[in-house]
């Protein structure tokens, strides 16, 4: 081929100069420039946290486009890209989805994303790479010549990515000059510039429909390389190809996840991949510069974040600060507890009603000797470790709290909680007072948030953006909560409950090596107090790390994969749910043993201090009668209940009983149901 091109550039005895395309010669694009333009679209978006739709922007650039060009008389990349970029800011603006940011600061994220969205589909014609090296040997002039919609600054960047910033003599782009290829005026333009004669000049490119015929008619010598030579293919797009792709990147992802070699459950990191990409973009809508990672989940997500971040990021001075926040419920609880005169104790309340004398102290982290004390002083002795129905209600809790040696222990323990966990808060160098607080954590009913509220008495907001919601508590301006995979604001829809069918399972997936913070300290001792139970301990060293490894290593290709691929949110729910139902109905017998194993290493790090989790050990008669009545009317209400089937047989010993549930019915039917309700995602067609 390249013996061919050299031959026919000899032939032309006056010929001093090259022009080369950028496209499909010098760079290979390997899709449609509309496409890259609908993920400029995508990333401008997620960046700017702008409340519309792939589509919607890239037609609003697209529209911008063709009325400048009505306007100027030009073909539509012959426009001046700064032009562009000033009509979509001022449609944006007018339109009041921009409100927090100028034009300049705009401008810098335009272009950013149009390099980054460029960059993710270009590959470099190696194969041209010869060609340059041996005109240059020879003493050809070559210039980079391109009908671009964008600047040559924007060219020049992407010569550089591709190592060839210092092989052309020059490099000329239709938006800079005014003129375009496709309309032949470019190189009537570019002789007149450089002084030269057509006779002068060969232009080599693979475009044999559009660049090289207005090239001839200006009398210019042209020489086609073959697209397919190059490794150009086909760019057709057909209407669904956002969906198949997107599809076929979930599948990939399930059948890896559940090969033999796999660590069980590790198929979840969908999940997180999805919470960590509506974090981040959450996060930039609301201008959110500090994001606090909740203990003890919050290590690995922190994790995910960070990478994410680093990875997708199109301005590194406008990164998310992501912290690492250690806190329980138990020592938030400590940090926040007002005076025994008017503290109500409302979470143990509602959520650990059971006590005996013994747990209710354990929940102060008093030294052991100082609980005596107060037990024995309190003629308590005999009846420490009775677990009464009502504690907080009793006889027993009255007479522990007209007892002095408590009072006197409550007020110490509070004031120097609340003492220390201020210093731990200043550590973090945030204003807090002004910015407010914003919690990432896997959910479900915003506890700690509460608690910190109460900490702050109720002066300062602190916001909740979670995994997931289940439990509607306490809702207040200054506490939102944001369930950002599934939620029950401002009500609970048919995939929702899919979502939620087996919640307990993140709280073990995300665990962390260390242990639960109990309580604060000072600095020297870097702030916390840490309590590791052994069986959660066990737990994380024999299942979860590795789990955690292998699923890190998913997020990663994850986050190369879908960067190139135009999505929304409800064909991301629609596949979530769908892999929910796969993951959840197909466990094979050594995923279901994990998960009893993993449950073993539950603890409960207030209230009861409970160790282990038996999930389903409660399904009783009336709820398989109740489960039964309800399946074929609402089967994604009972679908949280199908899960726990599973793993019941396998601690009964009685396993063999779950190869005659009807998996494969079952999601059939769910999936039905889905598509009766309507809310199966509609094939995509593209808007070129």
């Amino acid at each position: 081929m390249f013996n061919r091109l050299f031959s026919e550039l000899s032939s032309i005895k006056e010929c001093q100069v090259v022009f080369f395309d950028f496209f499909d010669t010098i760079a290979i694009r390997g899709v449609d420039p509309n496409y890259v333009l609908r993920i400029w679209s995508k990333l401008m978006i997620r960046e700017l946290g702008l409340d519309l739709r792939i589509d919607e922007l890239y037609l609003i650039r697209k529209e911008s486009e063709r009325y400048l060009a009505e306007e100027m008389g030009k073909n539509p990349v012959a426009i001046p890209y700064e032009k562009v970029i000033e009509e979509v800011f001022n449609r944006l603006t007018c339109t009041n989805n921009l409100t927090a940011i100028d034009r300049t600061a705009f401008a810098g994220y335009f272009k950013n994303s149009d390099y980054r969205a460029e960059t993710l589909f270009q590959t470099p014609g190696e194969k041209m790479f010869e060609v340059f090296r041996q005109l240059k040997e020879k003493g050809y002039k070559m210039y980079c010549v391109s009908d671009f919609y964008g600047s040559s600054a924007l060219l020049q960047k992407f010569l550089s990515y591709h190592g060839l910033e210092n092989i052309f003599d020059g490099l000329y782009v239709s938006s800079d000059c005014g003129h375009s290829k496709q309309t032949g005026d470019m190189y009537a333009h570019l002789l007149a510039k450089l002084g030269l004669r057509a006779e002068q000049v060969a232009v080599i490119g693979s475009s044999k429909k559009q660049n090289l015929p207005t090239a001839q008619k200006e009398g210019i010598r042209t020489i086609q390389v073959p697209a397919k030579k190059l490794g150009v293919g086909n760019k057709r797009m057909p209407n669904g190809y956002d969906q198949k792709k997107y599809r076929k990147i979930v599948r990939e992802l399930y059948r890896k996840c559940n090969r033999k070699p796999a660590p069980p459950h590790s198929d979840y990191i969908l999940f997180y991949y999805v919470y960590i990409e509506r974090l981040y973009r959450k996060a930039k809508k609301d201008n959110i510069k500090n994001i606090f990672f909740l203990a003890r989940e919050g290590l690995f997500l922190k994790k995910l974040f960070d990478h994410y971040q680093n990875e997708i990021s199109i301005n590194e001075e406008d990164k998310i600060t992501a912290h690492y926040f250690k806190a329980s419920r138990n020592s938030l609880m400590l940090a926040s507890f007002k005076g025994l005169e008017v503290e109500e104790f409302s979470y143990l309340k509602r959520r650990w009603p059971a006590l005996s004398v013994d747990s209710f102290l354990k929940n102060f982290n008093l030294p052991q000797d100082v609980a005596d004390d107060i037990v024995k002083s309190a003629g308590l002795e005999q009846e420490r470790d009775k677990v009464l129905k009502d504690f907080l209600y009793s006889e027993t809790f009255k007479r522990l709290k007209e007892n002095d040696r408590f009072v006197e222990a409550y007020d110490n323990t509070r004031n120097e909680q609340k003492r220390y966990f201020e210093a731990y808060l200043n550590s973090f160098d945030v204003d807090i007072k002004s910015e407010g607080i914003h919690l990432a954590d896997v959910g479900w009913g915003g506890t700690m948030q509460n608690r910190l509220y109460d900490f702050f008495e109720e002066k300062v907001k602190v916001h909740g953006y979670y995994l997931g919601v289940r439990e509607v508590n306490n809702i207040r301006e200054d506490t939102k909560k944001y369930g950002l995979n599934f939620s029950v604001y401002p009500y609970i829809t048919f995939f929702d409950h899919i979502l939620m069918g087996n919640v307990e399972l993140n709280e073990q997936l995300l665990a962390a090596g260390h242990g639960s913070t109990v309580a604060y300290t000072d600095e020297s001792n870097s702030y916390t107090i840490e309590h590791h139970e052994e069986n959660d301990k066990r737990v994380y060293e024999k299942y979860i790390e590795e789990t955690q490894n292998f699923m890190f290593e998913r997020f990663e290709e994850l986050t190369r994969r879908f960067e190139r691929v135009c999505y929304d949110y409800d064909l991301e729910q629609y596949e979530m749910m769908d892999h929910a139902l796969r993951i959840g109905l197909f466990a094979r017998k050594r995923k279901v043993a994990r998960e009893v194993n993993i449950y073993k290493g539950f603890y409960q790090n207030v209230g009861n201090f409970s160790v282990g989790l038996a999930i389903g050990e409660n399904f009783g008669k009336k709820q398989k009668i109740e489960l039964l009545k309800n399946f074929f009317l609402y089967p994604e209400k009972a679908f949280r209940y199908v899960l726990r089937f599973k793993p019941m047989l396998m601690r009964r010993k009685k396993y063999f009983l779950a190869y005659f549930i009807p998996t494969f019915l079952i999601y059939r039917y769910i999936k039905l149901r889905c598509h009766i309700k309507g809310l199966t995602p509609k094939r995509s067609e593209y808007l070129y």
